[in-house]
C-alpha cells in the first residue's frame, strides 16, 4: 500500500504542474499516468496477496477496496493512451516497423 501511495504521489507532484502548463503536450499525460498505473499495480498486489484472512481483515480492512481503486487506476492509462493513439495518430504511425504496410492503420 504504501508503494502504491509514494508512486501515486510522485505523479501526481511532478508532472500535475507540467499537465496544467501545456495540456496538448502528450508526454505528461503519458508519463503520469504510467505512474498511476503502477500505483494501481501495487494496490492490487496489496490487496489481493493476504494469507491469513481473519489476521489481515483486522489489521487491513480496506484490502478489497485498495484492489478495486487499483484496478480503475490500471484502466485510466489505458484511457489515456488510447485517446492519445487518435489523436497522435500521425506521431504514432512513424513507430511502426518500416516493413510492416499500412502504418496509420495498425496506429
Amino acid at each position: 500500500m504504501l508503494l502504491g501511495i509514494m508512486i501515486l504521489l510522485r505523479g501526481l507532484f511532478v508532472y500535475a504542474s507540467a499537465i496544467a502548463a501545456n495540456p496538448y503536450d502528450p508526454g505528461p499525460w503519458t508519463s503520469a499516468f504510467e505512474l498511476f498505473a503502477m500505483a494501481g499495480s501495487a494496490w492490487v498486489l496489496a490487496g489481493t496477496m493476504r494469507s491469513d484472512r481473519s489476521f489481515s481483515e483486522r489489521w487491513y480492512p480496506s484490502g478489497d477496496k485498495a484492489a478495486v481503486l487499483g484496478r480503475f487506476l490500471f484502466a485510466s492509462l489505458l484511457v489515456v493512451v488510447g485517446i492519445q493513439h487518435f489523436m497522435y495518430a500521425r506521431l504514432v504511425a512513424t513507430l511502426v516497423p518500416a516493413w510492416i504496410p499500412g502504418h496509420l492503420f495498425w496506429a
